[in-house]
């Protein structure tokens, strides 16, 4: 989960790679949670686990669980799972606005070290391969400046 990109608040899919929202359903009748695609179906069983390489289709997962795609009538939808979750479970994410994605807070201190000149800017190299993002310093003494989780 640590890679995930946000808009406004929301998870972007990693699946279908930014064209759709990732919500967070309540399934009527089998009282189960999933975290589904708004657009390609892509579906999770977890939070933890959204990543390309784990997603399973809904109606594929539905089917195996005994309902019929077709007389799925009713999903409560939940965009804003991530507020909660980052409030309750993951206080150590949270959404960067310098790289648009949710990122550890010891990867936000990388960051602002190397805009302090306490450490080597090679320690970018690392983080923007962990990450899959460009890290711009000089933007960082822009944005960075702004964000609570700055020093």
């Amino acid at each position: 989960m640590k890679n995930l990109k946000t808009c406004n608040g929301k998870i972007i899919c990693p699946w279908c790679n930014g064209n759709g929202l990732i919500y967070k359903a309540i399934i009527k009748g089998l009282e189960r949670i999933l975290f589904v695609c708004n657009e390609c179906e892509a579906t999770w069983e977890s939070y933890e686990t959204i990543e390309v390489d784990t997603r399973i289709d809904l109606r594929t997962y539905l089917e195996s669980s005994g309902v019929k795609y077709d007389e799925v009538s009713s999903l409560d939808k939940d965009y804003n799972w991530i507020n909660d979750l980052e409030l309750k479970v993951n206080e150590n994410y949270y959404d960067c606005p310098l790289l648009n994605i949710m990122i550890w807070l010891g990867d936000c201190y990388d960051i602002n070290a190397v805009r302090h000149v306490m450490v080597k800017k090679s320690i970018l190299k690392a983080l923007e391969e962990e990450l899959s993002v460009p890290i711009s310093i000089e933007t960082a003494e822009k944005i960075c400046v702004e964000c609570k989780y700055s020093f």
